[in-house]
C-alpha cells in the first residue's frame, strides 16, 4: 500500500503511475489526482507550451529538418509500410485531399498560373536536385484558415521546409 501526497489516503500500487526516478519506482500522487491536477491546469498548460513554441520554433523547425534528414530512409520505409497495411485509409486521406482541393478551386481560377507554378517547382529541382514541394500559404485545410487552390495561395518550398511545416498557417 501507498498513501497519496495529494488526496492523503492510502491505495494500491496499482493506483500510481511508474516514476524512474522514485525510490519506490511510483509517483508521490495517484492516478485521480494526477488526472485532476491536469485536467485543473489545461488552459495553462497549453498557454505554457504555446509560448515556448513561439519562442522557440526556429530552433525546433532546424532540429526536426535535421533529424529527417539523418532519417529520411527510416521514415519512407515506415511510411511505404503503412500504406501498404493501410491502404483504405491512405485511400480515404486521398480522396479527402482531392474533394477539399476541389471545393477550394473557385471557378475562376488561373489553371496555366497553377501549372506554371509546377512547372517551375520542377525545373528547380532538376537544376539541382534538391526535392521541391508546391506548397499552399494557406492550408486548404487548416484548423484556423482554409485557403484557396489559386496560384497566388501556392509558394515552391524545398520537400524539407513543407515537411517541417506540416499543415500550419503562420502570418507573416
Amino acid at each position: 500500500m501507498k498513501t497519496c501526497k495529494k488526496c492523503k489516503v492510502q491505495k494500491d500500487p496499482l493506483g500510481f503511475s511508474k516514476s524512474k526516478a522514485a525510490k519506490d519506482g511510483l509517483q508521490a500522487q495517484c492516478k485521480a489526482c494526477s488526472a485532476a491536477y491536469k485536467k485543473e491546469n489545461r488552459e495553462a498548460e497549453a498557454a505554457r507550451q504555446a509560448k515556448w513554441y513561439q519562442a522557440n520554433r526556429e530552433a525546433k523547425s532546424a532540429k526536426n529538418a535535421e533529424w529527417y534528414q539523418e532519417n529520411r530512409e527510416a521514415v519512407a520505409a515506415r511510411n511505404a509500410e503503412y500504406h501498404k497495411e493501410n491502404p483504405d485509409k491512405c485511400r480515404a486521406a486521398r480522396v479527402k485531399r482531392r474533394a477539399a482541393k476541389l471545393q477550394r478551386t473557385p471557378s475562376w481560377v488561373d489553371f496555366e498560373a497553377i501549372k506554371a507554378v509546377y512547372a517551375e517547382a520542377h525545373r528547380l529541382e532538376s537544376l539541382d536536385g534538391i526535392p521541391r514541394h508546391v506548397d499552399h500559404e494557406i492550408p486548404l485545410q487548416g484548423e484556423l484558415v482554409s485557403g484557396l487552390h489559386i496560384a497566388s495561395n501556392l509558394q515552391i518550398l524545398t520537400a524539407e521546409e513543407n515537411l517541417s511545416k506540416s499543415n500550419k498557417f503562420v502570418p507573416h
